[in-house]
């Protein structure tokens, strides 16, 4: 038999294999398991409207089809309740007990309203299962995939009075598109870049240093560089969405671990820096990198994330 002939027969069996896998499935499992998320769906958005009624006059819901592990999570939008303006809230639904909490009056975002974590989402949306990076750990991966929800979670658990930085709250429209611009629109070169937590402590969010940082050509594409403070050197892993994951090392200026090391994420000579992991986007000339990286944390904290702005080229 020739080698095409031997391939050929492979393939068939090979499908033959698979065809039977699938029709022993039962279907009605299938049918069960989305019946229970269109229930689910129908749930969350009843609870979120009834919950924003002291806010709003008229509204609707955009609900995520499942929500984070712990959360249904539903964008309201409509006429503000005593005004003629249109606003917008995040739903949080507690999916063990059914509690529902609604963030603060959110402003209507031009070009249409999108929920915090919603350029994320699409940022990654053609990333695979697992993300097409090879050395990413599955515990990153994990990080990654759950940062768009965390994100949403953390803003709608803080009221509007809540303590905020002024310039850490300006630094969120970033997240307000609904798609992720696309890193070809990001020169090279050096350029002035901001560190704001969200959701660390009793803070809201807060402005934590001014920095430099450079974008670079490397060989496997765009690499960002921060150059003062705590170091950090990631490439831009570029998804089809024009987005990218960020995968790379944080370090203080002399040490020599500076490349992602899923073997060992903390580094030896201080488990404080180790792997670094996010999700990227442009924003015009503008790099937008945010990640929930927990180096340095005494326990792991779900509400924390971070969000690096980069600005447009010196």
């Amino acid at each position: 038999m020739s080698e095409r002939g031997g391939d050929n027969l492979v393939k068939r069996l090979l499908i033959a294999a698979l065809a039977a896998t699938l029709l022993s499935v039962p279907q009605a499992a299938f049918a069960a398991a989305e019946d229970e998320w269109e229930q689910f769906r129908i749930d969350v958005e009843a609870a979120c409207l009834a919950a924003a009624q002291p806010l709003f006059e008229t509204a609707e819901a955009t609900v995520d089809p499942f929500g984070s592990e712990s959360y249904g999570l539903a964008l309201i939008r409509g006429k503000a309740r005593g005004a003629d303006v249109t606003i917008m809230a995040i739903c949080v639904y507690d999916k063990v007990t059914k509690a529902v909490e609604i963030g603060g009056e959110l402003a209507d975002m031009a070009g249409g309203a999108s929920a915090p974590g919603a350029v994320l989402t699409a940022a990654i949306e053609p990333c695979g299962d697992p993300c097409p990076i090879d050395a990413l750990s599955a515990d990153d991966d994990a990080a990654i995939r759950g940062l768009p929800a965390r994100v949403s979670a953390t803003l709608a658990s803080f009221a509007a009075d809540a303590p905020w930085d002024g310039t850490a709250r300006a630094a969120l429209a970033h997240l307000a598109g609904g798609a992720p611009g696309n890193l070809g629109a990001i020169a090279p070169g050096a350029r002035g870049c901001t560190v704001y937590w969200y959701g660390f402590l009793d803070e809201a969010g807060r402005e934590v240093g001014r920095h430099r940082c450079t974008i670079e050509d490397g060989p496997d594409g765009r690499v960002l560089v921060k150059t003062t403070g705590e170091r950090m050197r990631a490439i831009l892993a570029g998804l089809p969405s024009g987005g990218a994951i960020v995968v790379g090392r944080t370090y203080l200026d002399g040490q020599t671990e500076r490349t992602y090391d899923p073997a060992n994420p903390d580094n030896a000579g201080n488990p404080n820096f180790g792997n670094y992991a996010g999700i990227a986007f442009a924003d015009g000339d503008t790099l937008i990198v945010v990640d929930a990286d927990m180096h340095g944390f005494q326990a792991p904290d779900e509400s924390y994330f971070a969000i690096l702005v980069v600005e447009p080229a010196d």
